[in-house]
């Protein structure tokens, strides 16, 4: 790899490494068979099915099962448009996260981190 295409890809990387924010969550769109399941009457979210350990949202308190609704004032629609909100806020930011738990609304506040090296 010749030295200028090696500095755009370090450089790309690097980028990548500290743009946006990131929770350390694995989701899935809430499909009207999971509204059901969890005794919701809600056609848009996201269910979380996964917590990484000492991420963002384990620290502020999310966990799997919660459905994800709003994030920093912002509805959820599906698991793109949350990976849009979060990707355009910075490491760092304090958001306001409201989720179902147990059928209510419960409010967490979350510290955006980094997106973790190895996940570029």
């Amino acid at each position: 790899m010749n030295k200028i295409k090696k500095l755009f890809f370090v450089g790309l990387l690097a980028f990548q490494g500290v743009s946006g924010g990131w929770l350390g969550i694995m989701v899935q769109d809430l499909t009207p068979a999971l509204a059901a399941r969890y005794g919701i009457h809600r056609a848009t979210g996201v269910v979380v099915s996964r917590v990484q350990f000492n991420s963002p949202a384990m620290v502020g308190g999310l966990k799997e099962g919660d459905v994800l609704i709003s994030l920093n004032r912002q509805k959820i629609r599906d698991s793109k448009a949350l990976k849009e909100i979060v990707s355009r806020l910075s490491p760092g930011m304090s958001v306001d996260v409201i989720v179902l738990r147990a059928r209510r609304e419960k409010t967490l506040k979350i510290v955006l981190g980094a997106i973790p090296r190895d996940a570029v």
